[in-house]
């Protein structure tokens, strides 16, 4: 009888990767990538798009490979025969068809706010507008253990401690000075969910200034603090 595969939750990686589950209802030997075809539904073409079947006997994985830049959908249906390890039998797979969306655009700075000066006693914040929505990258992953997004950055001149970071849970450019938040059920920001709730805008901000600070302030941005689309 049929071998049915279940699709499983899209996991979407660094480099336009994405990765979708297969899961088998027995285990089986998989003779090629091509039991499941990879057709276009919405979008970007699909004419360069690479993929690669992984795994063994229950578990497997379908490794897809977009290119940059790019956007739409595509799904994913069973169509061919697996070996079955119990009996050595081949026999025909079945699959509810799974579509996948995805985008690659690779987000760039649009905008950016920076005070021209600071004021010991008040905050200091740095606003980042990108072309696209992003998430922000790992630090962790980027720089090794107990690494912050702060990381991301060098910062040169005066010294005003670790900042803060935040997405902008709408697309409108905020008005300057940002008043303190949360007030008043303000949830324009939020600091939660950064690597996987992506945004627009970002917010880098200080704690207030303390006068102790001496110097000209500068800071750079690294590569890797912000990654393109999850979803």
């Amino acid at each position: 009888m049929p071998i049915n595969v279940t699709f499983g939750t899209i996991a979407y990686r660094d480099g336009g990767v994405i990765a979708v589950p297969a899961t088998f209802a027995a285990a089986v030997i998989a003779p090629s990538k091509h039991i499941f075809n990879i057709t276009h539904v919405s979008g970007s073409v699909l004419g360069d798009v690479d993929y690669r079947l992984v795994g063994k006997n229950t578990a497997y994985a379908l490794i897809v490979q977009l290119p940059p830049d790019r956007s739409g959908s595509f799904r994913i249906t069973a169509d061919g025969e697996a070996l079955k390890k119990s009996g050595g039998t081949w026999d025909n797979i079945t699959a509810t068809a799974k579509t996948v969306p995805y985008n690659t655009a690779i987000p760039q700075l649009q905008r950016y706010e920076i005070p021209a000066d600071y004021t010991p006693g008040e905050r200091f914040d740095v606003i980042y507008e990108f072309t696209t929505s992003c998430t922000l990258g790992d630090p962790v992953a980027a720089f090794g253990t107990g690494a912050t997004y702060a990381d991301f950055f060098i910062f040169e001149g005066a010294d005003f401690g670790t900042p803060n970071f935040y997405r902008k849970t709408n697309n409108t450019f905020p008005a300057v000075p940002i008043p303190d938040f949360p007030v008043n059920g303000n949830t324009d920001w939020s600091n939660a969910d950064l690597q996987t709730t992506a945004a627009t805008i970002y917010l880098v901000r200080w704690k207030p200034v303390e006068s102790s600070a001496r110097g000209v302030f500068n800071m750079t941005m690294k590569e890797g603090f912000v990654r393109g689309p999850v979803s």
